[in-house]
């Protein structure tokens, strides 16, 4: 058995790690995982304290696997078989992030793919797995999955809310002692009791209001944005397979010396010159919610088909409107940077469903959004409060840019 001591979920404990595990942790692949930061290599520049490895998580999310798996197996609602591998998914499901984290995925793929993992058939197999299975908790094709990646109670998801928030200086409403006695598997459906679900909506609240203010906070997504173009300008030396193996220093150094992206990263990482929000696209009846400070700003709005629209535009062509934008203001287009939020306008119009939990009142089963529409709607306002499409620029490039904000505009709906 490894005791390791780790700082899970505010309480600082050790975590057991014991055979099979120990060959997994010590495996090159899982100890790449300590120089891969949680939240991206950008994030510390906006919440300085928010610096985290996917080891770290990675320990959260087992440790979380071994409390709520145990207490199944007790209601024997889950097997010996499935715990253990349960715990095996929720020690290695990150195992493949790039460096830089989920900010690098657009440039160098998804870090999820099924086919990375077929690699280590053999290690797993031999530390007596089910390899096979192991495959399909991680890919979602058994119902033992949602456990591991529910929302709001999945285990991934909870370990953002425990082990993450601290780090951005706030506390979830609720703790894991409260969640977890009353989690409920039914074979197909994973939820809790509807005896906690007042708790569970404090907690999904919380969440949601994480990731709309926290991650996905304006300064985070024009940095994210910035990031993901250097990175693809790294492409002009360096092979996409090649970057993928890298820790974040090693994406960090590279960064640094490359003749594509060594001013711009000096002027971020060394100087904290940011890009600057000028440009704020919301939904109809929501452009007040963005708050101006005295700053230059240049605010629009637009119906939910037309942001639609947009939003399907800019996940081909934001390169080229960024480009067009930086001819506008006469600006590097490198400096230029163009965001689109992670919950998309259909989402929102359609009452974010992935929000929903399962509640169980006894022998039968509920929607928590059937039972709190509340809930629903609240989350929908929020999201819909929080939805913007960002244009950022230089400080220095902040005036020109707003005073051309209707022309910017124009150019973002036709281009």
């Amino acid at each position: 058995m490894v005791l390791i001591r780790a700082k899970i979920f505010s309480d600082a404990k050790f975590i057991e790690i014991e055979e099979p595990f120990i060959k997994i942790l010590e495996h090159p692949l899982m100890q790449r995982l300590r120089w891969i930061d949680q939240f991206g290599i950008y994030t510390s520049i906006i919440f300085h304290d928010a610096k985290r490895s996917r080891f770290s998580h990675a320990l959260g999310c087992f440790e979380l696997a071994d409390r709520i798996t145990n207490h199944l197996e007790q209601k024997e609602e889950l097997d010996e078989f499935q715990a253990l591998h349960l715990k095996l998914a929720a020690l290695i499901h990150d195992l493949f992030h790039p460096p830089g984290s989920h900010a690098t995925e657009a440039v160098l793929g998804r870090h999820d793919k099924i086919e990375y993992y077929l690699k280590l058939r053999r290690e797993i197999e031999k530390c007596g797995f089910d390899f096979d299975y192991t495959l399909k908790l991680l890919s979602e094709k058994v119902p033992e999955s949602k456990i591991l990646f529910g929302k709001v109670i999945g285990i991934d998801f909870l370990e953002y809310s425990f082990g993450d928030a601290p780090l951005f200086g706030t506390n979830p409403p609720v703790g894991p002692d409260v969640i977890l006695p009353f989690l409920e598997f039914d074979g197909k459906f994973y939820g809790v009791d509807s005896r906690i679900a007042e708790e569970l909506i404090k907690l999904g609240n919380f969440r949601a209001d994480m990731f709309a203010t926290k991650y996905r906070r304006k300064g985070c997504e024009l940095l994210e944005r910035l990031f993901q173009k250097m990175v693809k300008l790294l492409l002009n030396e360096y092979k996409v397979e090649e970057i993928r193996k890298w820790r974040d220093f090693e994406l960090l150094s590279a960064l640094a010396k490359s003749k594509y992206t060594k001013d711009v990263f000096e002027e971020v990482f060394s100087q904290r010159k940011l890009p600057k929000q000028v440009v704020a696209i919301k939904i109809e009846g929501y452009e007040k919610t963005v708050v101006k400070r005295g700053k230059p700003m240049y605010v629009c709005s637009a119906s939910f088909s037309e942001l639609e629209r947009l939003e399907k535009k800019l996940l081909k062509e934001k390169e080229e409107l960024e480009k067009e934008i930086a001819s506008l203001i006469n600006c590097d287009w490198r400096r230029v940077v163009v965001t689109t939020p992670h919950y998309k306008a259909p989402s929102i119009r359609n009452g974010i469903p992935e929000e929903d939990v399962t509640l169980f009142e006894g022998s039968n089963r509920r929607s928590l959004f059937g039972l709190y529409p509340h809930y629903r709607s609240a989350l929908k306002e929020m999201y819909a409060a929080h939805y913007t499409i960002r244009i950022g620029v230089p400080e220095k490039y902040r005036r020109k840019c707003a005073k051309l904000g209707r022309k910017i505009e124009n150019l973002m709906f036709n281009f």
